[in-house]
């Protein structure tokens, strides 16, 4: 959902729709919730990130996964979180 909302134009949101084709849904289960939480009472004040930001890359942090997103500078302080871009637009 974040690369469809982040698409600027049809072109970013056809390549968004591709890039997600490849994708398994995974839901935010309790342990995400709970470090969504530990993450938002430890950096809520520095980093400008919504909550649903805060789940996301709790979910990535607890599957050990690489979190894909045009938002480098909000993630990149999350520790144990691997953040990289997508692809180039």
């Amino acid at each position: 959902m974040e690369f469809l909302i982040g698409s600027r134009n049809k072109i970013d949101l056809v390549r968004a729709q591709k890039v997600l084709s490849r994708c398994e849904v995974v839901t935010p289960n309790a342990s995400d919730t709970q470090l969504a939480i530990q993450l938002v009472e430890s950096f809520a004040l520095t980093t400008g990130m919504s909550l649903p930001d805060y789940v996301i890359a709790a979910q990535a942090i607890n599957a050990a996964e690489t979190l894909f997103s045009f938002n480098l500078k909000h993630f990149s302080v999350l520790p144990n979180l691997d953040v990289q871009v997508p692809y180039l637009r």
